[in-house]
């Protein structure tokens, strides 16, 4: 159930400024400073494919951290091979949502409910097969790796306002 609640903590950061514009209540209590700063077509205020580049790049710096991590390690191909698959996974199911919430946007909201919802037991029947794979043939995958690559996909979540503004800075700048 946790993991139900991690990813639905995932799908909302990707279209949390949307939220934010449909909130009467925010609006009232923000400044006028901040409003300049927020574009005027509300379409280029949210940039899912930028979130998802985000998420992916921190992804990527965790997996990097996490194959150092093989050093302390015993059993390190299976370590290796383990956190790759978890890393790759992770990647892939930000990917899914992101398509997901792509095609939600085109349904109406009951159907669009019952699209996500079929979406994110998709996801996580993925990640329950690959941890039992991993289980299965654990002398070559190990599973502290797989749930270190997987885990990656949580740590860069919390992580992507950091990622964003460090990206807009460095790589996006002006876009």
């Amino acid at each position: 159930m946790d993991e139900l609640r991690d990813i639905a903590d995932i799908e909302d950061l990707l279209w949390d400024e949307d939220k934010e514009e449909d909130d009467p209540e925010k609006e009232d209590e923000s400044s006028e400073e901040e409003e300049e700063d927020l574009p005027e077509d509300p379409a280029e205020a949210i940039d899912g494919p930028k979130t998802v580049k985000e998420l992916i790049t921190g992804i990527v710096f965790f997996f990097t951290i996490f194959q150092f991590a093989h050093i302390f390690v015993k059993g390190h191909a299976s370590y290796l091979a383990g956190t790759f698959i978890g890393g790759t996974l992770a990647s892939l199911l930000v990917i899914n949502m992101h398509h997901s919430l792509e095609n939600a946007l085109l349904y109406d909201s009951q159907t669009a409910t019952r699209k996500m919802r079929v979406s994110t037991i998709f996801r996580m029947f993925a990640m329950v097969a690959v941890m039992v794979v991993t289980l299965h043939f654990g002398d070559v995958y190990s599973f502290a790796g797989t749930l270190l690559g997987l885990l990656s996909l949580k740590f860069s979540a919390y992580l992507q306002p950091l990622t964003h503004k460090v990206l807009q800075k460095t790589i996006f700048k002006g876009r």
